[in-house]
């Protein structure tokens, strides 16, 4: 057993000091830490919780899986869109802002095409090929783009329908909504944006 003299005298030698020293240090350096996350978690959550729907595009990448491992899905008409765009980018070309009639379709007899069917995902992705991406890089982000853009207004309307102050409730609602099936389905299986 050591003598208080000699529990003095180890104490005060360099390595101990050393030791206790940097223990004080990290301690202090691990509360000033805390003190810093504790003060500013209240301010982090308020900015989150008021900008929550900046979660939505993390939320998505379940429904937008299948364009990054598969691409462009195979379906019904997959490839009529395609090429109703190159149609679309062809009169936009030539000075044609809105083509009512489309020449080239129905083994060149015409069609009223964009009379009948909504052209607006057709002008989206048509703005990304401008844009310098190919008509499949287009037509593929007009997709994602679209389900983004379904869980960014569902968010809008359940927070209006829940109150303004329920935005995890509208967030789960536009989590729902851009996984849901039949969204799913008209996109992967169906092709329409």
């Amino acid at each position: 057993m050591l003598g208080q003299n000699e529990m003095q005298r180890l104490y005060q030698s360099a390595p101990i000091q050393k030791w206790h020293y940097r223990f004080r240090q990290e301690n202090n350096a691990q509360t000033t830490l805390n003190c810093w996350v504790r003060q500013n978690f209240n301010l982090l959550y308020r900015a989150l919780h008021t900008r929550l729907w900046l979660a939505i595009p993390f939320l998505a990448i379940p429904a937008l899986w299948p364009f990054y491992k598969i691409g462009l899905p195979r379906s019904f008409d997959g490839g009529l869109h395609l090429l109703r765009l190159g149609v679309l980018d062809y009169h936009l070309r030539h000075g044609v802002l809105f083509p009512r009639w489309v020449p080239e379709m129905m083994l060149g007899y015409g069609y009223p095409l964009f009379n009948f069917y909504a052209p607006s995902t057709y002008y989206l992705a048509e703005a990304l090929h401008l844009l310098g991406f190919s008509f499949y890089m287009a037509f593929l982000l007009a997709f994602v783009i679209v389900i983004l853009a379904a869980g960014l207004g569902m968010y809008q309307l359940a927070k209006d329908i829940f109150g303004a102050d329920q935005r995890w409730s509208a967030l789960v609602a536009a989590t729902a909504y851009m996984t849901a099936p039949y969204l799913l389905t008209e996109v992967v299986v169906s092709s329409e944006p």
